[in-house]
C-alpha cells in the first residue's frame, strides 16, 4: 500500500499582496468563498485548499491555510496561521514590504515557525530592477530570524510565470519537512463548525497534538461534552484517522454545531476531564483562573510601549482568544525586545499544555506585542510556587529530572502523579521511567535525597517517641505528618508511601496502627509496671464458675490509680502486648479469656455442622450473659473471624 504523507501550511502577508490567487495558481482552488469576500477581492475568514503529489515516499497531500491579510482580520489569520510548520510569506513587487508583512513575519517568528518560502507576487507589473529591489529589503527584514536562510522566489499568478517552479520546491520543502513532536494527546482546536444534513456537528481545524480514529470516544472541551468520531475527512477524503498537523473534518455525534464555537477543542478524554475538573470547580473549589509560567518573547513595539507588570493583553492560542493578566520574574517592566521569563493568568478555560506557542497583542490597538511559549500550565495550583521562587531555566528544556527539580522544594517536596502526564505534555509512564533520582511514594514523585530526608525524620520522631514514652508500641501513623512536618507541606498519601518504603526495607515496624522501630520493645517500669501488675490480677481473676468468665470495665480499674490517663496508658500497653483485648469503650477481656472465646466458638461451629451460628448458643458455650456474648462475637467480627449475617454468625470465607 503506498505510504500517504500529510503536510499542512499556511500563508502570510499584507492585504492584497495575492496570497488567494496564489494559492489558486498552486492548487486550481478559490478559497475565497464568501460573497462579500468575492466582492471586495479580500479574504476575511480562513480558507483551506490543498494539492496532491508523487514523490519517492509515497503520496504527498498538501492541506494550505490561506489566512487574511487585513489588520482587521489579524484574529482569523491567528487562528489559521498557529500549528504550522511552514508559512508561504507573499510579498508584492508594487507595494513591497508593508505594515502587515511586519506583523505577519512576527507572528510567524514567535510562533516558532522555521521553515518559509518567500514569494515575490505581482512581477509582471514591475521592472526587473524593482523585483531585485524588494529582494533586497526581504533578506534584509528576515536577516536576523530563523527565516535568514529561506528560498526566495518569484512568481506572477496572473500569467503563471514561475509557479511550476515554486510548486516543485513547495514540494521539496514539504517531503523533507519533519513536524515537531507535540505530545501524545489528542487535540483539534476548531477553526469551523458546521451542520451536514443527515450527519449532524461537523468541526475542522489543524490537529495539535496526538491523533483520533473513527469509533474513538473524544470530548469537547470547554463545554465537556463527550461524543463519538463518526468520520474523518482529511483534504476532502475519507480517512480512518487523523495525527498531528494534519486537516482534519472530524463528523461528532451527541453534541450540536451550535455548541461548539471557534476556539472549542476536541480532546482526548481523560485531558478535557481533567482539565474541565480543575478549572471549572467540579473538586468543589469554585471557578479558577488556568496560570501559566512562560518564556515570553517580545517585539521591538515595546521599545516605543514597554509592557508593564499586570497589564492585560489577549492571549491567542492557536483558534482560541482570551485576556489574559502578565507578570515578570525580576523585573516590572519589558522595554526592549527578546526574552524573558513570566507568568499569564488566564480569564477563561483554555487548553493550554506545556510547549504550545502562542501570541499576544494589545488589547486597546489589536497590535501584535509579543508572544512566547508555554513552559507549565498550573490546573492544580499546588504545584505551582511564587514567582520569585520558580527556577525557569530548569522549566525551559526537555530534561525530565530537571523540570522535575524545578517544580519541587523544601517546603513542598512531592509532586502529584495523578495529572502529571497532563501537565507535563507526556505519558506517566514517560515521566516515570525518565525520572532519573526521583522515586515514587503514596502516588507522588519527589527526589531520593527528600525520600532519605524524610525517612530520616520519621525514624528521630520514633526514637523521640520511645524515649518519652517507652511503655508505648510506637506512635500513630496518623499523628507521624504533625511531629515532622513543621515547614513541609506534606501530604497524607506522601507520609504513606514513605512509611510503606520503610516498612518494606525493615527500617520501621507496623503494629496495627501504630509504628515502632525495629529494636523497641515496649515496657513498663515504676509506678506504671505495678498498675499493670494489680491490672493482670484483676483480669486473672475475671473467671466466672463453671467454665464461665466475664469481662473488666475501665471503671472497675480506677481504684488501681487516682490518675485516669496513667491507667490508660497502662491499658493501651497491655492491648499493644496481647495481654487483654478491647471489646469495646470502656470494656476489656483477658487475653486468656480470648482465646478461650476463639476455642469455644470453633468447638461450636464444628457442632452446627456448617449451620449458622445464633448468638444464644455462644453464650451457653461460654456461660456468660446474653450482652458479653455479643460484644466478644463483635470482636471476632472486627478480626475477620466471623461475618455477621441478620442475627446470625457464619465463619468468615465459608
Amino acid at each position: 500500500m503506498e505510504l500517504q504523507i500529510y503536510r499542512t501550511i499556511g500563508t502570510a502577508g499584507h492585504v492584497d499582496h495575492g496570497k488567494s490567487t496564489l494559492v489558486k495558481a498552486l492548487t486550481g482552488m478559490d478559497t475565497d468563498v464568501l460573497a462579500e469576500e468575492k466582492r471586495r477581492g479580500l479574504s476575511i475568514q480562513l480558507g483551506f485548499a490543498h494539492m496532491e503529489s508523487n514523490v519517492p515516499e509515497g503520496l504527498l497531500h498538501v492541506g494550505i491555510v490561506d489566512v487574511p491579510g487585513h489588520e482587521r482580520f489579524i484574529r482569523n489569520m491567528l487562528a489559521g496561521v498557529t500549528g504550522i510548520d511552514l508559512v508561504l510569506f507573499v510579498v508584492a513587487a508594487d507595494d513591497g514590504i508593508m505594515p502587515q508583512t511586519r506583523e505577519h513575519l512576527d507572528i510567524v517568528r514567535l510562533l516558532g515557525v522555521e521553515k518559509a518560502i518567500f514569494v515575490i507576487t505581482k512581477t509582471g507589473l514591475v521592472t526587473p530592477e524593482r523585483v531585485d529591489e524588494v529582494r533586497a529589503d526581504i533578506s534584509s527584514l528576515i536577516a536576523s530570524t530563523a527565516l535568514a536562510a529561506s528560498t526566495m522566489l518569484q512568481v506572477d499568478s496572473v500569467s503563471g510565470a514561475g509557479v511550476t517552479g515554486l510548486k516543485a520546491e513547495l514540494i521539496e520543502e514539504c517531503r523533507i519537512l519533519k513536524s515537531a513532536i507535540a505530545g501524545p494527546f489528542f487535540r483539534l482546536p476548531v477553526d469551523r463548525c458546521f451542520a451536514v444534513k443527515g450527519f449532524g456537528a461537523v468541526v475542522t481545524g489543524t490537529v495539535a497534538s496526538g491523533s483520533v480514529s473513527v469509533g474513538d470516544e473524544v470530548a469537547v472541551f470547554p463545554a465537556g461534552v463527550k461524543a463519538r468520531v463518526r468520520g474523518i475527512e482529511s483534504l476532502h477524503k475519507g480517512v480512518e484517522s487523523v495525527l498531528a498537523g494534519m486537516r482534519g473534518a472530524i463528523n461528532l455525534n451527541n453534541i450540536s454545531h451550535n455548541d461548539i464555537p471557534r476556539g472549542s477543542v476536541v480532546a482526548d478524554t481523560g485531558l478535557a476531564e481533567y482539565y474541565i475538573d480543575s478549572l471549572t470547580g467540579r473538586r468543589g473549589e469554585g471557578k479558577k483562573d488556568l496560570i501559566l509560567d512562560c518564556v515570553f518573547d517580545f517585539s521591538s513595539r515595546v521599545e516605543a510601549l514597554p509592557v508593564k507588570e499586570r497589564s492585560s493583553l489577549k492571549f491567542h492560542h492557536y483558534a482560541g482568544e482570551f485576556i489574559a493578566e502578565i507578570r515578570f520574574q525580576g523585573t516590572r517592566e519589558v522595554k526592549k525586545p527578546g526574552p524573558v521569563y513570566g507568568r499569564l493568568r488566564l480569564k477563561g478555560a483554555a487548553l493550554a499544555m506545556r510547549g504550545d506557542r502562542f501570541i499576544l497583542r494589545e488589547t486597546a490597538t489589536g497590535a501584535v506585542t509579543g508572544g512566547g511559549r508555554i513552559l507549565l500550565p498550573y490546573f492544580v495550583t499546588s504545584h505551582m510556587k511564587k514567582i520569585e521562587e520558580v527556577q525557569y531555566p530548569s522549566l525551559d528544556g526537555s530534561s525530565v529530572p530537571r523540570i522535575l527539580t524545578g517544580m519541587v522544594s523544601k517546603s513542598s517536596p512531592g509532586i502529584e502523579i495523578n495529572g502529571l502526564g497532563y501537565i507535563l505534555n507526556m505519558r506517566a509512564g514517560e515521566i516515570t521511567s525518565a525520572a532519573d533520582g526521583f522515586i515514587e511514594a503514596g502516588g507522588e514523585i519527589l527526589t531520593a535525597e527528600m525520600a532519605r530526608e524524610l525517612s530520616s525524620l520519621i525514624e528521630a520522631s520514633l526514637r523521640a517517641h520511645h524515649a518519652a514514652h517507652p511503655s508505648e508500641e510506637g506512635p500513630e501513623e496518623a499523628g507521624v505528618r504533625d511531629v515532622i512536618g513543621g515547614h513541609i507541606s506534606l501530604s497524607d498519601r506522601l507520609i504513606k508511601g514513605i512509611v510503606d518504603m520503610m516498612e518494606s526495607t525493615g527500617r520501621i515496624r507496623r503494629s496495627g496502627a501504630f509504628l515502632s522501630l525495629p529494636d523497641h520493645r515496649p515496657g513498663l517500669s515504676g509506678e506504671e509496671a505495678r498498675i499493670e501488675e494489680a491490672a493482670l490480677a484483676l483480669f486473672s481473676g475475671s473467671r466466672g464458675s463453671a467454665g464461665g468468665f466475664s469481662s473488666v470495665k475501665l471503671s472497675e480499674l480506677t481504684v488501681l490509680h487516682s490518675d485516669g490517663k496513667l491507667i490508660k496508658r497502662v491499658l493501651v500497653h497491655m492491648v499493644n502486648s496481647g495481654s487483654i483485648v478491647r471489646l469495646s469503650e470502656g470494656v476489656y477481656l483477658s487475653g486468656a479469656n480470648a482465646r478461650l472465646a476463639r476455642v469455644k466458638l470453633l468447638e461450636v461451629f464444628v457442632s452446627l455442622g456448617g449451620a449458622p451460628l445464633k448468638a444464644t448458643a455462644f453464650r451457653d458455650a461460654l456461660g456468660c450473659g446474653r450482652k458479653l456474648a455479643i460484644e466478644v462475637l463483635e470482636y471476632f467480627d472486627r478480626e475477620g473471624l466471623t461475618l455477621r449475617r441478620g442475627d446470625e454468625r457464619v465463619l468468615r470465607g465459608k
